[in-house]
């Protein structure tokens, strides 16, 4: 498996759908080309939103054959942190 490094370029929320739309940007290593991927991370309606990033040219080189797994969450508010 390689190392992507990956760029977030812009982020919306629908407070409808309770959801976020995200576009990924990355560069490949071999011909330097610029690619993007945008996906709806959806929410599990406690706190974590989740997706997957769908796009060959991202998920060939780490291995992957449906997909990368996507997770952000939001903190708890009985963290300390």
């Amino acid at each position: 498996m390689g190392v992507i490094n990956v760029s977030v370029r812009d982020v919306r929320y629908s407070s409808a759908a309770d959801s976020y739309k995200v576009e990924f940007a990355w560069t490949d290593a071999t011909d330097h080309k610029t690619w993007f991927a945008e996906v709806i991370l959806k929410s599990d309606g406690y706190g974590s939103y989740t997706s997957l990033i769908r796009n060959e040219p991202f998920i060939t080189p780490l291995g992957y054959k449906n997909g990368v797994p996507i997770e952000v969450k939001t903190p708890s508010p009985l963290s300390d942190a």
